[in-house]
């Protein structure tokens, strides 16, 4: 009788044991911080998206570069982002998109350009050592069309 008396005061201690720990890891209804409700969520037709976003991640740019003077002979030439150096914007050549040899013939492509390129320069550098580089800041609303023609 006395084992029976010792098995229910175990079990009904555990049983208490039990309902305490589960009761302490329930949260509390007193924080409406935490509280999610229907409302709060967000739905497709509260989001307002500029018809013009069209999730890309690059822009096509087409290049053309033709040299202005035929007779200048051959060059390097670099499209490049611009860097800060002295309170100057100046060309980066170490973050070039395109770096080509420009012959006789104009230079005609196309490029994919980060969305969040805003401003390019393009330098073109002659094997001549006695003709000095050539180099221009690519005007920004060119960027925006799309569509770059330089006369270098």
């Amino acid at each position: 009788m006395k084992s029976n008396k010792l098995q229910d005061s175990f079990m009904h201690i555990s049983m208490v044991s039990v309902i305490a720990v589960l009761c302490a890891c329930a949260p509390s209804g007193d924080d409406d911080s935490s509280a999610i409700t229907a409302s709060s969520e967000p739905v497709q037709s509260s989001a307002e998206i500029d018809r013009d976003f069209d999730l890309r991640s690059t822009n096509p740019l087409e290049v053309t570069v033709a040299k202005a003077d035929p007779t200048a002979g051959e060059g390097y030439l670099s499209i490049c982002r611009h860097k800060e150096q002295q309170g100057k914007s100046v060309i980066d050549y170490e973050n070039c998109l395109l770096r080509t040899r420009l012959s006789e013939a104009p230079y005609v492509g196309s490029l994919k350009l980060p969305a969040h390129y805003a401003s390019l320069y393009a330098a073109l550098w002659f094997y001549d050592i006695d003709t000095p580089p050539v180099i221009v800041k690519i005007p920004e609303a060119d960027i925006d069309a799309g569509a770059v023609y330089l006369e270098l």
